[in-house]
């Protein structure tokens, strides 16, 4: 009885830690959630007016940095459309800016994948972007 005892203490110890680990991230002002697979991930930016978006970060900013975003696309507009328009429009006027790889990537959801990186704070910073399926919505419900 005793033996049992300490295998199932044991095996309690070894899987509260990966099961504490994962938390899942919802706030009101959002219509998604998302699994947070560490605790070193902490939100330092919850949706509000003006700010329709959470940021994360792993630690410290420069360990890591997620945004989450939605944005409304014209109808057959592709995950690749979007990472070459923010490349072309945004990206590229950051300072040091050095085009990186762009990737396909299949699952749950299809998307893509951009890497670049550019200089903050004097040093090299690395950056990869997911861009999956984009929610469409069709010019008449945008005018109207």
């Amino acid at each position: 009885m005793r033996r049992a005892l300490v295998f199932v203490l044991t095996l309690f110890a070894l899987l509260t830690p990966a099961a504490l680990a994962q938390q899942v991230y919802t706030h009101d002002k959002v219509d998604y959630s998302f699994e947070i697979p560490s605790p070193t991930w902490r939100a330092i930016l919850e949706p509000d007016a003006a700010h329709e978006h959470p940021e994360f970060v792993y630690g410290d900013r420069l360990d890591g940095y997620l945004t989450i975003r939605k944005e409304i696309v014209e109808a057959g507009t592709t995950p690749a459309d979007l990472a070459r328009r923010d490349q072309d429009l945004t990206l590229r006027f950051l300072p040091g800016f050095v085009a990186g790889k762009t990737d396909s990537f299949n699952g749950r959801l299809d998307g893509v994948t951009m890497s670049y990186e550019f200089v903050r704070t004097g040093n090299r910073t690395w950056n990869l972007v997911w861009r999956t399926p984009a929610v469409t919505q069709d010019k008449e419900d945008q005018n109207g």
